[in-house]
């Protein structure tokens, strides 16, 4: 196995490695808290030595360093411990053996003797007591050295004294006698060696009594052991980052085992060293996000979303045809190991994507257990089929081998109409075949005669491709039987499932049928970054040119869904369509951004100057008129408009709405662009700025939320309720009565919205009927739903101060007003006095909307600030048309 294998194979069995992990390093955890703590108390010995020699002398050092280590050996020897465990009447000699070590410190005269004892308070007087009775011994047995050798030299002396009379004696009778020179001389020699031998006894007796003036012992305590007042034993963070790393090698090891023994097969790669079929296409796995996909899945037929899945059966539909241009493959059956393989579906892809490409296509459900194209076509249930049409020739030849022709034989004129268990589709040239009422015998029905003569007849249809639908392979004889009346093969593999087993079972029953076999299709493939680029597919415009069969789990929007019966005329003009671009037609679509949330855009314009502008659903369309000199990027924020709804509170807030607009500059390549906030938007495009001021041109804030949390003074006597249409009430009520509400929640609740929630943030009610917008065709707009969604929002709020940070954006920034807001307006007179580069205008008469209510002002306004924009970016070192705002100007 390769590295990147290795890499692979690990990442698979995560888990498992995540789980030893978590099971052995909380276990050394647990294990050291249970363990009883033990405390260790060390005594230090210094080895005090009177050497007459120079001390750094090598040899002095290197006995001194022998003499250090049998003297700590000495300390744990058996007489040492005994006397010792002869003071504790609970501790034996073995368990001061195991509890007393001893540490020889190298290059020093010192050496430890360190207890392990659960009392800190024994543990140091154990250590104690060892040293005090190690030394005890060794001045003992110094002592009686030392008396053994005083003895025996005092011994020698009196020997040596009285050996030096009698030899004086004996040359005194020689000296009488003057023939014996040569006696005398030797005498002579003899009473000097004496006298140098007592000398020598004498000065060795000397130096043993000034040995013993110094002192007995050449042991001292330098350190005596005191209590610890922290455990040393367990060590509780070691043993937890041992049992971490242990757990780590651990769950590597028995990751690898798991991979050397586990028979599935994870890769292209590893299938392709067991077989010779060509890899044709890899349909790559979507996830489902919500029941209701789940259950859609495999029922119905939606449109898909630009993905790499369409590019996918493209890839396959190229494939197939370019098998074909080098043999006739006409009728295709579509094969896979095991159910829920995902062949019917890539069996209906793959037809549709025939289809698309003008070839007249029949798919045929041969699956007569459990057929399930039925289904997904949404055909009425009950309608004739394959087996149906098996069962009419078989009567045909019933009736022909009761009459016989002269010669025996048994006429074969079939009267099968195909149009009788034929249907056509919603897709332009595909028609589907389904496989009718359910026989109690497939594979004899299928080995039948008469399913030759319906092989036969649809043969000589005019379709130009047949697509067959089997049964499994493996367990069943079906698909066994069909093979031998097909002219190719494709062999679908489920890249969750399949294993080596099961390829070998393949391969031995599609032995015989090795020419027909035209190549694999991996299906259900995991995404991989370095392999898809995912969002290239994903966010290119809407095209009406694919539709895609979803088994894969694909996601549901419901505005955008398949509806049959409503497309033949758009998908008949498949290849006729010229692609829209931004310069011409309005561009719209959904981006996939962080938490994997789909944002609804809209764009507008097609010019140099780019400004991204929150609310979508709100602004677009009263804002076109901008879009004759700028490029206008208009997106619906998560959980507004018709962007996706957010259920998980922690996928709501301010900082995630400014994560998206980043994301949005990044989709559309915007270097640096305008922004446009309105209500709460206005804090998050100034909070954007604030973040990333180097990406902005210029900010405009329309009724902005508070720069801060907190109440601002307001005098104003505004009554909301006086701004309501009393008709328009009546209206509501009148609906509410007959049960609109219930019966056509959408339509009641935008009348809802302009009757109530509009009108009351107006300063001109009036202006609400020029209003072109309509955000209210998504339920994320309904009342409920709204104040749920802002509930959320403050809450991830919390107590906010952007104070500090507004006073050092430099970004030029107009802040737009209404004077009769409920917004107070000393709400965007603070965000003027904070902002150091800004124009205030204050619009009176005006609420919330100001773009709806004065709209001539409004756009003034914002043409004019952006012009003044362009000409201070143009002239740097001038500040052109912006002006300083003053606390008194409004």
């Amino acid at each position: 196995m390769t590295t990147g294998q290795y890499l692979q194979a690990l990442s698979r069995r995560w888990k498992l490695i995540l789980l030893c992990i978590l099971l052995v390093g909380p276990g050394a955890y647990l294990g050291s808290k249970l363990i009883v703590p033990r405390y260790q108390a060390t005594t230090i010995i210094q080895l005090v030595m009177h050497s007459e020699h120079n001390p750094l002398d090598t040899d002095s050092l290197t006995a001194s360093d022998q003499l250090v280590r049998t003297q700590a050996q000495l300390a744990i020897s058996i007489p040492v411990l005994r006397e010792v465990a002869s003071h504790y009447s609970d501790l034996s000699i073995e368990q001061l053996a195991k509890n007393v070590s001893v540490n020889a410190r190298a290059g020093t005269q010192l050496f430890s003797i360190d207890v392990l004892d659960p009392d800190p308070w024994r543990a140091a007087a154990i250590a104690n007591n060892v040293a005090l009775i190690l030394i005890k011994q060794q001045i003992a047995l110094i002592q009686q050295n030392k008396s053994f050798s005083l003895k025996q030299i005092q011994q020698d002396l009196k020997q040596t004294h009285q050996q030096i009379a009698d030899a004086d004696k004996q040359r005194a009778r020689l000296a009488t006698t003057k023939d014996n020179e040569i006696e005398q001389r030797a005498m002579d020699a003899r009473i000097e060696d004496l006298h140098l031998h007592y000398n020598q006894l004498q000065s060795l007796l000397a130096q043993l009594e000034i040995t013993e003036a110094q002192g007995s012992t050449f042991l001292h305590i330098v350190q005596p052991a005191q209590p610890a007042t922290t455990p040393s034993q367990p060590d509780i963070r070691l043993n937890t980052a041992i049992g971490l790393l242990a757990g780590l090698l651990l769950g590597l090891l028995l990751a690898l085992l798991r991979e050397h023994l586990d028979p599935r097969v994870y890769s292209e790669e590893a299938l392709a060293k067991m077989v010779d079929w060509p890899m044709l296409a890899t349909i790559w796995r979507e996830t489902a996000r919500t029941k209701k996909q789940r259950k859609q899945k495999e029922t119905l037929l939606l449109p898909e979303e630009k993905s790499a899945n369409i590019e996918a059966y493209r890839l396959l539909r190229a494939n197939v045809g370019l098998l074909q241009t080098q043999k006739p493959l006409r009728s295709i059956a579509i094969i896979s190991a095991t159910p829920q393989d995902g062949k019917s579906t890539i069996a209906a892809n793959l037809a549709i994507f025939m289809a698309r490409a003008g070839k007249k296509t029949l798919l045929v459900d041969a699956d007569m257990r459990r057929p399930t194209l039925e289904k997904k076509f949404q055909l009425a249930t009950g309608q004739k089929g394959l087996s149906n049409a098996v069962q009419h020739c078989l009567q045909e030849y019933r009736i022909a081998s009761s009459t016989r022709t002269l010669q025996g034989q048994v006429t074969t004129n079939l009267r099968l109409s195909l149009h009788d268990y034929i249907y056509p589709t919603d897709t332009l040239n595909l028609s589907i075949m389904p496989a009718g009422s359910l026989p109690p015998n497939p594979p004899e029905l299928l080995d039948s005669k008469a399913m030759n003569g319906v092989i036969a007849q649809l043969a000589a249809s005019d379709f130009e491709t047949i697509i067959f639908d089997t049964p499994p392979l493996l367990g069943l004889s079906d698909t066994n039987i069909l093979l031998a009346k097909v002219d190719g093969v494709l062999i679908v593999v489920d890249s969750t499932k399949i294993d080596k087993k099961s390829i070998r079972r393949m391969q031995t029953l599609l032995g015989q049928y090795a020419n027909q076999v035209l190549g694999c299709i991996i299906n259900k493939q995991k995404h991989r970054s370095h392999e898809i680029p995912d969002s290239y597919y994903r966010n290119q415009p809407d095209a009406d040119d694919e539709l895609l069969v979803t088994a894969n789990k694909s996601r549901d929007r419901s505005k955008r869904g398949f509806i049959p019966g409503k497309r033949i005329e758009q998908l008949a003009k498949l290849d006729t369509q010229p692609q829209q671009t931004i310069s011409s037609q309005p561009q719209e679509g959904y981006l996939t951004v962080e938490d994997d949330i789909h944002l609804y855009y809209k764009v507008l314009g097609n010019r140099p100057e780019s400004i991204i502008i929150p609310a979508a659903s709100w602004l677009a369309a009263d804002l076109d008129a901008l879009a004759r000199e700028y490029t206008l990027i208009f997106y619906d924020q998560r959980g507004r408009g018709k962007s996706d709804t957010i259920v998980d509170a922690a996928k709501i807030g301010m900082q995630h709405d400014v994560n998206d607009l980043e994301a949005i500059r990044r989709h559309f390549h915007v270097t640096r662009c305008s922004l446009l906030g309105w209500s709460y938007l206005g804090g998050t495009t100034a909070l954007y700025s604030m973040q990333h001021p180097e990406r902005v041109n210029c900010l405009i804030l329309v009724a902005p939320m508070a720069l801060r949390y907190g109440e601002y003074e307001d005098t104003r006597d505004i009554e909301p309720d006086k701004r309501l249409d009393p008709q328009a009430i009546k209206r509501l009520e009148e609906m509410l009565a007959n049960g609109i509400d219930k019966k056509d929640p959408g339509t009641y609740n935008r009348e809802y919205i302009k009757a109530t929630r509009l009108p009351r943030q107006m300063g001109r009610p009036a202006a609400l009927a020029q209003m072109k917008s309509d955000p209210w065709v998504s339920s994320n707009e309904w009342p409920d739903t709204i104040s749920a969604f802002f509930e959320k929002f403050a809450a991830s709020m919390g107590e906010w101060d952007w104070r500090g940070m507004a006073a050092r954006l430099e970004v030029p920034t107009l802040i737009i007003h209404g004077a009769e807001d409920l917004i107070p307006p000393a709400s965007s007179k603070e965000w003027a006095e904070i902002l150091p580069n800004n124009r205030l205008l204050i619009i009176p008469e005006v609420g919330h909307y100001p773009w709806l209510e004065s709209p001539d002002i409004f756009l003034t306004a914002v043409a004019g600030f952006m012009k003044d924009t362009e000409a201070q970016k143009s002239e740097p070192s001038q500040k052109v048309g912006m002006i300083q705002s003053r606390r008194k100007k409004g």
